[in-house]
């Protein structure tokens, strides 16, 4: 399925090099594995070679990607792409330990998804599916206030309505939309600057920072309930892991 560029200001080349950059330093192109072909991202962005050749050669400049006559185009290992840990544990555990928040969905819309929602979906890209959009807030404490989105299927996403909720968390109204029980979920954790959108809705100012928490809640069959994306204020939010050795290494 064929997923365009906006034609406007940003050259479609410099479009194309922003999202094939993201999906590397995210690891979604995996270092050493083969890259795309010329005419496989014509396709799927509806761009000609030019461009593809365009985007392509400034992530060659910037160490990226290489081009090997006769094979192909590989990802480079990336820096960024060898510091990193996973953790396990009771998903019951973390739900115990969670307080109650008061959610308000303000906005419902339907989107397009792009090639890193969908992958994160389990969709087509261009497929259509929900956004929602909101505020979430902690009942014993209203000023820590975060910015709540949550992308969702067409199917899962029609069935979760617009107002005030309240719950351990949004996956809670995710189970009730697919009817299933999420037994597993994937996060991720990053620092970003507030937009204007953020600003207005969490009461922080512009360029501020902010913490994303961005979990994917899965079924026992493996089905994607949703991802659920909170916005928090750098300065209300900390993140403690305790950790302890089961078996003495020495």
């Amino acid at each position: 399925m064929t997923m365009k560029l906006s034609k406007g200001k940003t050259p479609l080349y410099h479009q194309l090099e922003k999202i094939l950059r993201k999906q590397i330093l995210r690891g979604q192109l995996a270092s050493g594995k083969l890259f795309p072909t010329d005419h496989q991202l014509c396709e799927e962005f509806g761009v000609s070679r030019i461009t593809v050749r365009q985007a392509l050669k400034s992530l060659e400049d910037d160490g990226l990607i290489k081009r090997e006559q006769g094979r192909g185009t590989f990802v480079n290992e990336q820096p960024g792409n060898r510091s990193f840990y996973e953790m396990s544990g009771s998903l019951e555990k973390i739900m115990g330990m969670r307080e109650t928040y008061k959610i308000e969905l303000t906005s419902k819309l339907k989107i397009q998804a792009d090639r890193d929602i969908a992958a994160e979906l389990g969709v087509e890209a261009g497929a259509e599916i929900w956004i929602l959009e909101g505020r979430q807030e902690l009942k014993e404490d209203l000023e820590q206030a975060q910015f709540l989105q949550v992308f969702a299927s067409h199917e899962i996403g029609e069935r979760i309505p617009l107002g005030e909720m309240e719950g351990r968390g949004f996956f809670i109204f995710l189970e009730k939309a697919a009817m299933e029980t999420a037994v597993q979920f994937n996060q991720v954790l990053y620092a970003t600057g507030a937009d204007e959108k953020t600003s207005k809705i969490i009461h922080v100012p512009v360029g501020s920072p902010l913490l994303v928490n961005r979990n994917i809640f899965l079924s026992k069959k493996g089905r994607v309930l949703g991802v659920v994306v909170r916005y928090s204020p750098g300065d209300v939010h900390r993140i403690i892991h305790k950790m302890k050795m089961q078996k003495a290494r020495l």
